[in-house]
């Protein structure tokens, strides 16, 4: 809902790299590769469920392979990775200050569940939004994997928290016994999915 995807075409990134190591591989093959190794890993970052650096070291060094990168794979792989990490990347949609600024206004806990990176940190702090949210979690914090309903419970229990707090307060101490994680966040909290 917040942020689109990082690049529309990231097999481009590649391509980058591969010209700034002066290496000859046309364009057609990086961008062949590339949506190759996502076909081939598509549902493999589910099993590497908290090991996303490492699943993404085993997919990239595939696509260095079978691109035929003999000579500096390490730094050509460092070098993706870097550009990657940048969270620069991370395009906003023009209305999403705007809208997080609207849902807190009115009260509401947020978070984010995604299987990104622990870069998203970044991403955040960058753009900063990190301060809408009460809860993030990435894979390697939530432990289960997602889409399982468990992936689920520590967010909802986070904002169950917010939601608690923040009725507490504005009852001037009173607090609220009966929230329920998911229930309540059913109800009143948002979970921006990235």
């Amino acid at each position: 809902m917040t942020l689109p995807p990082l690049l529309n075409e990231p097999w481009r990134v590649w391509s980058q790299v591969a010209k700034s190591f002066e290496l000859d591989i046309p364009d057609s093959r990086i961008q062949h590769v590339n949506e190759e190794a996502d076909r081939r890993f598509e549902g493999q970052i589910y099993a590497d469920h908290g090991r996303t650096v490492e699943f993404w070291r085993l997919r990239d060094t595939w696509v260095i392979d079978r691109l035929g990168i003999e000579t500096r794979k390490e730094d050509f792989f460092d070098t993706v990775q870097t550009i990657f990490g940048d969270p620069s990347l991370v395009e906003l949609y023009p209305e999403t200050m705007e809208v997080l600024e609207k849902l807190r206004s009115l009260g509401f806990p947020m978070g984010i569940v995604s299987n990104f990176t622990d870069a998203l940190r970044d991403v955040l702090e960058y753009h900063g939004l990190s301060g809408f949210f009460d809860t993030v979690h990435t894979p390697k914090k939530s432990g289960p994997r997602s889409p399982t309903r468990e992936y689920f419970h520590w967010p909802y229990a986070e904002l169950a928290e917010a939601l608690r707090r923040r009725f507490t307060s504005a009852t001037h101490g009173n607090p609220i016994t009966r929230v329920h994680g998911p229930r309540v966040c059913e109800r009143f909290g948002s979970i921006v999915k990235v």
